[in-house]
This record gives C-alpha cells, structure tokens and sequence, in this order.
C-alpha cells in the first residue's frame, strides 16, 4: 500500500512540474509578442516613419510658386517708347524691360498693310525713350534703322509728315509741345492737309522763328 501512495505521488508531481513548465513557456512567448508590438507601436509614435506628404499639398505648393514668379516678372521695370509710322495706333507706350521691337510694334496695333518690317530688326531690344518708326513699302532712302534713334539723341535725322503724325509724333518736334501738336490737328481737322510745309505758319502759336527751327524736320 505505501509503495502505491509513493508511485502515485511521483506520478502528480510530475504532472505538476510539466503544467509548470507549460505555464512558464507560455508566458515567455506572451512577453516577447507583447514587448515587438510596444516597440513598432513607439516607432510609429516617435515619427521616425517617412510622413506622407498629400498630393493636395504639393499642387498648392506648385502653384503658389508659379504666382510667385508670374509677379516676379510683372515687377519688371517698366520703359516708355514711342511707336509711329506704318501702324495701326502710333502713339505713345510702356513696356516691360527687356521687350523687343516686334512686341512694341504689337502694342501698336501692328503693322498696316503699307508696312515694310522686314527693314527692321524686330528681335532688337528695345530702350527707354526709343522711337520706333515702321517704314512703308513705298518709302525710298536709308535704312529703317536709322529712324529708330532715342529721343534725346533725333537731332534732325528724321522728318515728321504733319498731316499723317500723331500728337504723340508732332511733340517729337523742337518747339512743339502738347498744346501746339493739338493746334496743329485741330487746323488740320478743319482745313485739311498742308499742302507745303510752310502752311504749318497758318497754325495759331507757330511763327517765323519756330517754323525756322522746325522747318528742315516736317514734310507733308
């Protein structure tokens, strides 16, 4: 009978220390599930992740940099030339630094059907105080170059038709400010055009000593 008890007793113990065992083992594979879990859970949190950036924010991003630049170069300074001869509105214009001949020939209207440009460099930068004088076919003489001179520097290369030039071109003239180029459309209006040079006299503010100044730069 004690030997059945002893053998019984071993056979629990056992049983006991293998549950043990079983226990211990399934802790330990708790534990290490647990503690990778908590470590990419603190990976995540710390922001050591590449965040995503949304399409929506590099579309804005784009284009506020393309209204940047597009105001970048509307700050351009700006230059005034004077556009005549062969165009549709010859007058006076402003114009971004840097533009060419063709884009002041542009904001003229362009060129009239009597206009020769192929006389001109149209890719030529333009300056401030420049006047660009379009050619007709008709025209005979120098190069059309030579009548793109600045306005400080037209000491007389150039003639001003006064019954065709715009108040804008009649004030080119030495003497000849506002006042007197609409006096001088004004008569033109009502009696028609010159028909010598000299009939610029006829002009209420224009006299002898003027019309000397101006007499070897105006045709009809």
């Amino acid at each position: 009978m004690a030997d059945y008890l002893q053998t019984a007793e071993n056979r629990y113990m056992r049983r006991f220390r293998y549950l043990i065992y079983c226990i211990s083992i399934m802790t330990l594979i708790i534990s290490i599930s647990y503690g990778t879990s908590g470590c990419a859970q603190e990976d995540t949190a710390g922001g050591d992740l590449p965040e995503t950036v949304p399409a929506e924010a590099l579309t804005q991003e784009a284009s506020e940099d393309a209204v940047q630049n597009e105001s970048e170069r509307d700050d351009r300074e700006m230059i005034v030339v004077y556009v005549c001869g062969s165009v549709l509105r010859p007058d006076v214009y402003k114009l971004p630094d840097g533009s060419r001949i063709y884009e002041a020939i542009e904001k003229a209207g362009g060129c009239s059907p009597q206009a020769d440009p192929s006389r001109l460099n149209l890719a030529q930068a333009v300056t401030d105080g420049q006047r660009i004088y379009v050619p007709p076919e008709a025209e005979s003489g120098g190069s059309a170059q030579e009548g793109q001179t600045d306005a400080s520097q037209d000491g007389g290369g150039s003639t001003v038709n006064i019954n065709t030039a715009a108040k804008a071109e009649l004030m080119m003239l030495p003497g000849i400010g506002e006042a007197r180029a609409e006096s001088i459309i004004t008569y033109r209006n009502a009696h028609g055009f010159f028909s010598s040079a000299e009939g610029i006299r006829e002009v209420e503010g224009i006299g002898e000593a003027l019309f000397e100044r101006i007499k070897d730069r105006i045709t009809v």
